[in-house]
């Protein structure tokens, strides 16, 4: 997960930047409300990093997600597992918070869930 690595260090250089601006900004006499912790801005970095895998029906895309992460976190099988997208969110335990026809998203007691969806 290198590129995963290098996304969540310039996430945190990003992040000491605002606040070193901030900071500055502060001492020099300027407004910078807009730059709080709890600004659009900051919150955004603080999300979960989207990870996307599309693919043909059995293509292999559930076993490329539990290699990648080190867990057994997708259902895999000879027979297609999947006929619908499934959004993976982190939560303390495994249960399914919202379905649709051909949407489901599950929250899952992975700690690597609290930085990827």
């Amino acid at each position: 997960m290198q590129y995963g690595r290098r996304y969540f260090a310039t996430r945190d250089r990003l992040g000491s930047v605002v606040s070193g601006v901030r900071v500055l900004g502060e001492e020099v006499g300027v407004d910078v409300a807009h730059l709080e912790d709890e600004g659009e801005f900051l919150a955004g970095l603080r999300d979960p990093f989207v990870f996307v895998v599309c693919g043909e029906i059995n293509a292999g895309k559930s076993s490329v997600l539990n290699g990648l992460f080190g867990e057994d976190f997708c259902e895999v099988g000879e027979l297609p597992t999947t006929d619908e997208v499934k959004t993976y969110v982190f939560g303390e335990k495994v249960r399914k918070v919202s379905e649709t026809r051909i949407d489901e998203t599950w929250e899952l007691p992975f700690e690597f869930l609290r930085e990827y969806e």
